[in-house]
């Protein structure tokens, strides 16, 4: 025997639970700068990074409503706390030489693309790696010297 039909559609209180749910970590979220510090090292264990402080004073003037949640960049950046930052940049250098990849350097506040394997800069680089830079060329003066190898195929690798 088929069971009955339920009388309400289940999709309208998974609306409205995942509303309220949002609803609650809205109210949540730091008021302040140093709720935010507070809240980054009890969540994450450590002090927040060099620059904190203007991003937050940019997530304020910019109206972000999501200012604590860092737990899926935590996630993806942890693999990474496993190497020194020469070994880091020494790979991100190694991994440009690969076919269809292409680099994004920051050095002294400046942006630029290269394709390590020919030595070009700019001009014979992919779209994504030229997409990237240009992303960060706004904030370009107050990161630090770093390198971006960019994955100019379609698919990951």
């Amino acid at each position: 025997q088929a069971p009955k039909p339920p009388i309400q559609h289940p999709i309208p209180k998974l609306m409205a639970d995942a509303r309220n749910e949002f609803d609650q970590k809205i109210k949540k979220q730091s008021k302040s700068l140093p709720e935010a510090v507070a809240e980054y090292k009890k969540r994450y264990g450590r002090n927040p990074p060099k620059g904190f402080d203007e991003w937050y004073a940019f997530a304020k003037e910019n109206n972000a409503i999501i200012i604590d949640e860092y737990d899926q960049l935590d996630r993806d950046l942890k693999p990474f706390w496993l190497f020194s930052g020469a070994e880091l940049q020494r790979r991100c250098i190694q991994v440009g030489f690969l076919p269809s990849v292409d680099l994004v350097k920051i050095e002294k506040g400046k942006t630029r693309t290269i394709d390590v394997s020919k030595g070009f800069h700019d001009s014979e680089v992919g779209a994504r790696a030229k997409g990237f830079r240009v992303m960060l060329e706004k904030f370009q003066a107050k990161l630090p010297d770093m390198d971006f190898p960019i994955n100019e195929k379609a698919e990951g690798r």
